[in-house]
C-alpha cells in the first residue's frame, strides 16, 4: 500500500546482459566444484537474463548435478520448487496460473473454495516461494503468477480434464463475485467445454465494445 500524499514509480528493468549475468552466476555457483565454466554458460542461456531464474537454476544445480553439456532446464527448477507446497496450494497456484494475468484474490479464494484461514496460509506460503506476486491482502486485490515461465511451468503438468475443471471453477467464481470482466468469462466458460455459455458472454462483450466505437476489438469478439 501506498502512503497518502506518495506518488510510487514503476521502473520497468530491462533482463541482465550476458556478461552481468554471467558474474551473477558465477557467485551463484561459487561453492560448486566440477566444469563450472560449462555449468555457468548453460544457466545464462536458460535463465535469458532474468536474476530470479539464474538463482533459481543455480539453486537447481547445487542440488542436482548434471553432466557436462547436459542443459540446465528452468521448468524443472520450476517444478522442484512447486513440489515443496501442500495440495490446497497447489490448487490455489493453479488457479492463478490458469488465470495467466492479475486476478482478485477473491475470485481465486471463491474458486478454491478453502476457509479463509487456510486460503490465507496458502498465499503466504506460495509468496514466500516467490510463485506468485499479490497487491495487499483485500478481496479486491489483485494475485498473479510471479513470471509467466512459472504459469507455463505449473500447467505444463495439468491435465486436460483439470484444466477443464479449474475453468469452470474460474468461471463459475466470477459471475458468483459479480465480476464484469465478460472476455475473461467467456474465456474460462469456452475452457470448460461451455461453448454457449461462453458465446453469450462473448456476444456481450462485443456489444460492449461496439458502444464505445472499438469496432476491430468487437469484430474479434463477434
Amino acid at each position: 500500500h501506498v502512503a497518502p500524499g506518495v506518488r510510487p514509480e514503476v521502473l520497468h528493468l530491462e533482463a541482465l546482459a550476458d556478461a552481468d549475468a554471467t558474474l551473477l552466476a558465477e557467485q551463484l555457483l561459487r561453492d560448486e566444484t566440477g566444469d563450472r565454466t560449462t555449468r555457468i554458460a548453460e544457466i545464462v542461456r536458460e535463465a535469458k537474463g532474468h536474476p530470479l531464474f539464474l538463482d533459481e537454476l543455480a539453486r537447481h544445480a547445487g542440488v542436482h548435478p548434471v553432466q557436462s553439456g547436459q542443459v540446465q532446464l528452468l521448468d524443472d527448477a520450476i517444478r522442484e520448487r512447486v513440489a515443496h507446497v501442500d495440495d490446497q496450494g497447489r490448487w490455489v497456484l493453479s488457479l492463478v496460473a490458469l488465470a495467466g494475468g492479475p486476478i482478485a484474490q477473491g475470485v481465486v479464494a471463491h474458486a478454491a473454495q478453502l476457509p479463509a484461514d487456510d486460503f490465507h496460509r496458502c498465499l503466504s506460503t506460495l509468496r514466500a516461494l516467490r510463485l506468485v506476486r499479490t497487491a495487499g491482502t483485500r478481496q479486491s486485490d489483485q494475485i498473479e503468477p510471479y513470471h509467466a515461465r512459472i504459469a507455463g511451468a505449473v500447467l505444463a503438468t495439468e491435465s486436460s480434464e483439470s484444466r477443464r475443471k479449474l475453468h469452470e471453477r474460474l468461471a463459475r467464481a466470477l459471475e458468483a463475485m459479480g465480476d464484469s470482466d465478460l472476455v475473461d468469462l467467456s474465456t474460462h466458460w469456452a475452457g470448460a467445454g461451455e461453448k454457449r455459455r461462453a458465446a453469450v458472454y462473448a456476444a456481450k462483450a462485443a456489444q460492449r465494445a461496439a458502444d464505445v466505437l472499438a469496432f476491430d476489438r468487437a469484430a474479434v469478439l463477434y
